[in-house]
């Protein structure tokens, strides 16, 4: 959303470069799930959060052309900033809300939980093998990286960035260009 007001090519990158940092925290989402899921049920989860980031796109790509379409020169803003203002509300709005009311683990629940309900999860949550006291053990790092299932991990998730990135980051240019497979496009997206 502050990108709106930058004025020159490095502000945009120092920003740009902050973002960077901060979307890194949705890499943690998985983990964060362990918390409340079972192994068995994570991968679902997992699957599903992940998932969605295509049909977020989808969407993305849609209220992006309306504001190309609608609102470009309105108030002396040209689209692109109205795209960083509209599309910048929305996390910041929905991060606010996570943050008053989404528990970190099962034992901090405190709203829409029962006594019984945060029991069974705190239950769960310890035989999906999460310790009492979550701390980071240093020693237990490097296993997981001589471990060749994390390393083939890494390779389907980046296989699956590649193929998902060039949908997420060209579609505006697709719609600019009103091409006929427009419509297409969206029902593959999705």
């Amino acid at each position: 959303m502050v990108q709106v007001k930058i004025k020159d090519y490095s502000g945009l990158m120092g920003l740009r470069f902050v973002i960077g940092l901060c979307e890194g925290f949705g890499q943690g989402a998985v983990f964060y799930l362990s918390f409340w899921y079972t192994y068995p049920e994570l991968a679902t989860r997992g699957g599903i959060f992940w998932g969605s980031t295509s049909l977020a796109s989808a969407f993305n790509g849609l209220i992006s052309y309306g504001i190309q379409t609608d609102l470009n020169g309105k108030n002396g803003w040209l689209a692109w900033r109205w795209i960083f203002l509209i599309e910048g509300v929305m996390p910041i709005v929905f991060g606010l809300l996570l943050f008053v009311f989404l528990p970190s683990t099962p034992e901090k629940a405190r709203f829409g939980f029962s006594q019984a309900d945060k029991d069974l999860a705190v239950k769960r949550s310890r035989r999906a093998h999460n310790p009492e006291d979550a701390k980071l053990r240093p020693q237990k790092i490097l296993p997981v990286l001589l471990n060749p299932i994390f390393w083939l991990l890494n390779l389907v998730f980046g296989a699956y960035h590649y193929c998902n990135s060039p949908i997420t980051n060209f579609i505006q240019q697709i719609v600019q260009a009103r091409s006929p497979f427009i419509y297409v496009g969206f029902i593959w997206q999705v």
